[in-house]
């Protein structure tokens, strides 16, 4: 779009939207986005606009609430997940930012940005981390976790949890709803994992998720229903709740009672 960063002053009457493409930027109403979730905004408004490729960044029902665990969510359900982004456009009544733009970004130095990119590539490649990543996603770090006595089990009391331990794993992940991979913008990794799940009552069709969320509402909680931690990951996904601290005070809401 020509810009490198976005700065909003101030808070709106009413909710509104941002939209920025190469011609400029402008404010549009939100009314009618008010309340939806922040999945379904992003692909209403490309419907809307006429943009598959659209970009958006939306708040949830819980950032429009000013909760203060709340996320940024983008790219159907990436986050920026710490320090309460969403609560901050919620009080300036911002539903959502979104771009579309077709400029070319100009390297100053075409060639050595070119040699440097594919000697990381090849370094990738040799990578037993990358391939992990590739192969499993993020999950793959609770495997090692396990190993290692990392896991939160019983909100920290426990290191090791023998009956649990087997059934929340990246493997299981893996054998119960891993769809299709996925990457953000150029990474060659591809660690996303995207979860397509039809059961009664439960109905999953987005990213699954990342190793710590899956940490967070499995062990963290003495959870080893893995569909449970789905089913919690799609929803803070949606509401635009930051799914580590909302796991946390679910399990500290847990020790205290």
């Amino acid at each position: 779009t020509g810009y490198d960063a976005i700065v909003v002053h101030g808070a709106s009457p009413r909710p509104v939207y941002l939209l920025v493409t190469e011609d400029g930027a402008e404010l549009r109403d939100a009314s009618d986005l008010w309340g939806q979730d922040a999945v379904e905004v992003q692909g209403y408004l490309r419907r809307q606009l006429g943009e598959r490729g659209l970009k958006v960044a939306a708040i949830g029902p819980a950032g429009e609430k000013r909760v203060l665990i709340t996320s940024i969510i983008n790219d159907e359900g990436r986050a920026a997940g710490r320090g309460g982004a969403g609560a901050v456009m919620g009080a300036k009544r911002l539903k959502a930012i979104a771009l579309r733009g077709r400029r070319q970004v100009p390297l100053a130095q075409p060639g050595p940005f070119r040699q440097r990119v594919r000697q990381v590539l090849a370094a990738l490649g040799r990578s037993p981390t990358s391939h992990a990543l590739s192969r499993w996603g993020t999950p793959a770090n609770i495997d090692a976790a396990w190993i290692t006595g990392d896991v939160p089990v019983q909100n920290w009391r426990r290191s090791r949890w023998k009956e649990g331990q087997s059934k929340i794993t990246s493997q299981k992940l893996a054998e119960l709803v891993a769809q299709r991979y996925g990457a953000c913008l150029y990474c060659p990794i591809k660690c996303s994992r995207w979860v397509k799940l039809e059961k009664e009552g439960l109905h999953l069709d987005g990213p699954g998720p990342e190793y710590q969320t899956l940490a967070t509402f499995g062990p963290l909680l003495l959870n080893d229903n893995l569909e449970v931690v789905l089913a919690a990951n799609d929803l803070c996904n949606r509401y635009g709740l930051d799914t580590l601290s909302a796991g946390a005070a679910i399990a500290f809401a847990m020790e205290a009672y």
